[in-house]
């Protein structure tokens, strides 16, 4: 019985399904396609309309492999822009490594540097890490605090990474981190940008005890740090700078941002709190780190411009109304419109 050609499904098969599961490159022949449709021996009838199918199978399938060889042109080159992605993530991934591992050497830090509960102070590396984008420069990271036998603010541990924004139980209550969201509240929403547009990180990438910090200690019977360390603020920094280099090569930045005049003024060469001061706002500037220029702008600590404003503190209205409206004309030429 001859079967019309319409009853056979081989019809009915799209082209990608004419061609699933051949591997390889060469052109099947109808005969071995046709039997892999219909899962059994070609009967006579469909051997008699074998012509007219092979021409149309023949047909469908070259064409389902040009468009094969396509996908296969096209995934190559985007698996050469991934190898590239991957090798800067795992250049990134190193300086963080190293960073982690050799940055407290490089300042001469006893072992004995370390927090209440005998965890060592370690290193905070940046987990911000675009490319092209705006790099954000902070002073140094804060740390994890708790009340302990009726101290108050008793620092037990490191931060997650620069302007993080975290919660964590101190043993008495809910604590949370808030440098995050103060970042972005007054810094990087006003200036038109989205955190994953920033590379952000700390001149000083260790949290410093202040004597106040040493004193509780003290009270409560720790015998270390043999010493205060946020004097030495800007000897760490000075030291630390070829970290920064290295860092702003591999984020490339667009614009640097600077949060406070110590952070300004080591990287300007600038001396004196009112020389410093001068430095403070949304004009361009520029610096030179090893052979590398890059434009940048100095802008006020968080600690200064999230205060009340007052006649002391005229900050955060500077900071409000005059340094982010020029900054975010800056960033929008150089990050946003390119």
């Amino acid at each position: 019985m001859m079967l019309p050609l319409q009853q056979c499904s081989v019809i009915e098969f799209s082209d990608d399904e004419m061609v699933k599961g051949m591997r390889t490159p060469s052109l099947p022949s109808a005969h071995r396609i046709l039997p892999l449709l219909f899962g059994r021996r070609l009967t006579v009838a469909q051997r008699e309309n074998k012509g007219r199918l092979t021409s149309r199978c023949s047909r469908l399938a070259s064409a389902s492999l040009q468009r094969a060889a396509e996908r296969n042109r096209y995934a190559a080159v985007h698996c050469e822009n991934g190898k590239a992605g991957s090798k800067s993530m795992s250049t990134v991934q190193d300086f963080q490594k190293r960073l982690h591992a050799n940055y407290k050497s490089d300042l001469s830090l006893p072992p004995t540097y370390k927090y209440i509960y005998g965890n060592p102070v370690q290193p905070v590396v940046p987990l911000d890490t675009a490319q092209e984008g705006v790099c954000i420069i902070g002073a140094y990271p804060s740390a994890q605090f708790a009340t302990i036998d009726s101290e108050l603010d008793v620092p037990v541990g490191d931060n997650c990474g620069p302007f993080s924004t975290e919660r964590y139980f101190d043993g008495s209550r809910v604590r949370t981190v808030a440098s995050g969201e103060e970042l972005e509240e007054a810094y990087i929403a006003p200036l038109g940008l989205r955190r994953e547009q920033c590379w952000i990180t700390d001149l000083v990438r260790i949290f410093l005890f202040k004597e106040g910090h040493l004193a509780k200690y003290r009270r409560l019977g720790c015998a270390w740090p043999e010493r205060e360390t946020r004097s030495q603020f800007e000897d760490f920094a000075r030291q630390g700078l070829h970290w920064l280099e290295e860092e702003l090569s591999l984020a490339r930045p667009r614009l640097v941002i600077t949060l406070g005049i110590e952070v300004a003024g080591i990287l300007q060469g600038v001396r004196g709190r009112r020389k410093r001061n001068a430095l403070l706002g949304g004009d361009l500037k520029e610096i030179q780190l090893g052979t590398a220029g890059y434009p940048i702008i100095h802008l006020a600590h968080p600690g200064i411009v999230m205060r009340k404003a007052s006649e002391r503190n005229p900050w955060p209205r500077l900071h409000r109304e005059k340094h982010i409206p020029e900054a975010r004309e800056v960033v929008e030429r150089l990050v946003l419109r390119q």
